[in-house]
């Protein structure tokens, strides 16, 4: 099968990662991969059975690249097209539609930022949702449900499980996020009205900050003028990280959303839903299906509060050992659910499904291309 897959951005994030993992699994499995993307890092991790086209896409100029799209499609005769992303979903949809080549677009956002548009709603062949609460809600709109799908947030699940490492005996702390604006301002938050209160209860602790973005430089900032006492060390710029899961064996504790929660509980570490509009519980066997539903994301939660997330943090410290159990218990239904491995044989079935209809058919069944293994 030749397959095109689109990203605006390829450095720092879940969609990019998730791309360039697809990307490399697809072409381990046979299949011939094109890559149209903007620069990043991700590229050194990136298959060189993978094809990579650079491209700027931007609203100003997607004129251009429709062209470079139409010529390469033609060219290749490219039978799917896979975007990621607003701008790359939008692109392809019209790339599709002028060619007669099937499309499939992930949201690994909200559909109503991914797929906003009319005309991508209408065109667009495929709809791929990373969580069951996505599908559900989407699945009841007429205009959407016929195209419908949904395909866990597959990751690359570490060879050799972690969950037995010995950690040192201080405590590491890891927030795991692309630093946009809204992350800055929740760490800047942590940074200045928890992180100091926690050190004062457990002295010697390490808070690691791991990823980049645009809101990185306000952080530096904050670190600049506090770099004194109790801030003094325990505050690691970690950056941009390769392999995250390879970070994070060192973690007692992570902090983050969606495949950062995934790869921690895979090499048994345990995790706590956090994102900038709901902080969470750490995530156990009896909260696992809950939280899964949504992507990791707490969504009954209220927003993070410096005293709910300090509590949080002391219910850890009190009762680590419990929680280290239930992640390392939860580590094999992780891997599992979420392994690349196995699912890009479903990933496989939805293209074969969308090559197979006919351009804009509304015939096709939607379903959930997963069965859920049981809780271990």
């Amino acid at each position: 099968m030749k397959i095109l897959l689109v990203v605006k951005n390829f450095d720092f994030g879940g969609a990019e990662n998730h791309v360039c993992e697809l990307a490399n699994e697809l072409v381990e499995n046979g299949e011939q991969v094109w890559l149209f993307s903007g620069s990043g890092r991700q590229i050194k991790r990136l298959s060189p059975k993978v094809v990579y086209l650079p491209a700027k896409i931007s609203d100003w100029n997607m004129v251009p690249l429709l062209f470079r799209l139409l010529l390469l499609i033609r060219k290749e005769q490219i039978e799917l097209l896979h975007a990621h992303q607003r701008l790359p979903i939008w692109l392809a949809t019209l790339a599709g539609l002028f060619t007669g080549t099937r499309v499939a677009g992930t949201v690994h956002g909200t559909a109503s930022h991914d797929i906003r548009s009319g005309f991508v709603k209408k065109y667009l062949d495929g709809i791929i949702v990373i969580s069951r609460n996505s599908y559900d809600i989407h699945s009841r709109n007429p205009k959407l449900s016929n195209k419908l799908y949904f395909l866990p947030n597959f990751f690359k699940i570490p060879v050799s499980p972690e969950s037995k490492k010995n950690l040192s005996p201080a405590f590491n702390l890891f927030y795991v996020s692309r630093q946009d604006q809204r992350h800055a301002n929740l760490l800047t938050d942590i940074i200045l009205n928890v992180w100091p209160r926690f050190l004062m209860k457990h002295p010697g602790s390490t808070f690691h900050l791991v990823g980049d973005g645009c809101g990185s430089e306000k952080i530096g900032r904050i670190l600049g003028n506090h770099h004194a006492p109790p801030w003094v060390d325990s505050i690691v710029c970690e950056g941009y990280v390769d392999e995250v899961s390879s970070s994070l064996s060192n973690a007692h504790l992570v902090m983050g959303v969606g495949r950062v929660v995934g790869e921690s509980l895979s090499i048994g570490i345990p995790a706590l839903s956090i994102k900038w509009n709901h902080l969470g519980p750490i995530v156990t066997r009896d909260n696992f299906e809950e939280l899964s539903y949504s992507n990791f994301v707490s969504l009954e939660a209220s927003p993070p509060v410096p005293d709910r997330l300090l509590a949080i943090l002391d219910e850890f410290m009190d009762h680590s050992a419990y929680y280290r159990e239930e992640a390392i218990a939860l580590s094999a239904t992780v891997a599992k659910k979420f392994d690349i491995r196995n699912g890009i044989f479903q990933t496989l079935d939805v293209y074969h499904q969308l090559i197979n209809s006919s351009k804009g058919s509304t015939s096709h069944h939607p379903h959930s291309a997963l069965t859920e293994p049981p809780l271990s």
